[in-house]
């Protein structure tokens, strides 16, 4: 069956980073590009019309952020996820990255140890050097059911290290390991133990295959002043050109800390038109996310029932940011130079930690016929 996630869109000369830079990321203009985490799918018709009618209603001045801005994420987090989050305990911002930056100046001082999964989203490590803190990885195991935790390991690094603060990314990525509700308890348990708060990137959280479920951090630990829930729009709705996000927290102390060092910094304010798009995703767009995560599913399980058997997926529950490993007659180098000549744009697994190397990112977020290209060119290397 034809659905809208089915159409073509020609994103050529948008200024797309994905689509428009491939010939300086690849030195190839022709390329099936795969890399960046956004989708090729137009965002929802109602997100369009309501940036339209803003942009006829009204001079694009000075603004703030309205009351049903709040009150739409709160909205949606209790129908989507079965969590109570007070509006007043939502803090904007115009990204996820952003927003972890300043929390991890507010929770931690110079040359602390901040503890992270690895393979990790590289921006959570680049980050913490940036502000001249120290990671500290712990590798996740890659078993038959995705990426997962031992936490008796885990805890041995802890208490051998003490690090100061948890990067948390739920789903994960890279490999869209949805973390369960078991895995978020022992997770907080072992937290709680050794007085660590979290900084939990869920922006991911709307893109669940069906049949999986998303547990919110919020949702084992209540409100918990320690607790740090980051999470946007965007990737849902492919919407990150407009920037927009938000921070949930009810340590009041940390959300002044946080405004204060936003002013001082000048971070910039959430526009007219991302106000307008989150407040219309929230509280419009549901049917949408259904329908694209129904999709994202189908391209996942034709990249798993078709790839050639001498690349392994590293199994996902959500997102559109699959993990797979590669053949083992190749090197990090060689594999990226042959799939790059071959046609494909990937992410190589060796930039989100060492414990990705011998593995590669795809982005899923595309058409289906897109996938069985992309699957054409893999076979054709294994």
């Amino acid at each position: 069956m034809t659905t809208i996630f089915d159409t073509e869109i020609n994103r050529t000369n948008s200024n797309s980073e994905k689509w428009d830079l491939r010939e300086s990321v690849f030195n190839n203009q022709n390329i099936l590009p795969m890399w960046v985490a956004d989708t090729d799918f137009m965002a929802p018709q109602e997100i369009t019309n309501s940036l339209v009618t803003r942009l006829h209603q009204s001079p694009l001045g000075y603004t703030f952020v309205p009351n049903n801005f709040y009150s739409a994420i709160s909205k949606w987090y209790q129908k989507r996820h079965q969590v109570t989050v007070l509006p007043e305990n939502i803090q904007e911002n115009a990204t996820v990255m952003s927003s972890m930056n300043l929390l991890i100046r507010i929770l931690t001082k110079k040359n602390a140890k901040i503890l992270m999964f690895n393979p990790i989203y590289f921006p959570f490590f680049k980050t913490v050097k940036n502000l001249e803190r120290q990671p500290l990885f712990y590798k996740l195991n890659f078993t038959e059911h995705g990426l997962t935790i031992n936490f008796i390991e885990l805890e041995k690094l802890i208490a051998n290290e003490r690090p100061h603060l948890l990067l948390l990314c739920n789903p994960h990525n890279p490999g869209g390991r949805v973390w369960t509700a078991k895995d978020l308890k022992q997770l907080t348990a072992l937290t709680a133990k050794y007085h660590i708060p979290i900084i939990s990137d869920e922006i991911h959280s709307d893109l669940i295959f069906p049949g999986e479920i998303f547990t919110p951090i919020l949702q084992i630990t209540g409100s918990n002043k320690y607790i740090y829930t980051l999470s946007a729009p965007t990737k849902t709705f492919n919407i990150a050109g407009l920037k927009s996000s938000f921070l949930i927290s009810s340590n009041k102390e940390s959300l002044i800390k946080f405004q204060q060092l936003h002013a001082e910094g000048n971070y910039p304010k959430l526009n007219t038109l991302a106000i307008t798009a989150t407040i219309t995703a929230y509280t419009q767009c549901e049917y949408y996310v259904d329908e694209l995560n129904d999709y994202l599913y189908a391209n996942y399980l034709y990249l798993k029932n078709n790839l050639n058997s001498s690349f392994t997926i590293s199994p996902s529950q959500g997102t559109y940011l699959v993990l797979i490993k590669f053949p083992n007659k190749y090197t990090d180098n060689s594999f990226y130079k042959v799939v790059t000549q071959g046609g494909i744009g990937i992410q190589m697994g060796r930039d989100f930690g060492t414990n990705g190397k011998g593995y590669f990112r795809i982005n899923i977020g595309t058409t289906l016929s897109n996938i069985k290209k992309a699957v054409c060119i893999l076979n054709a290397l294994g």
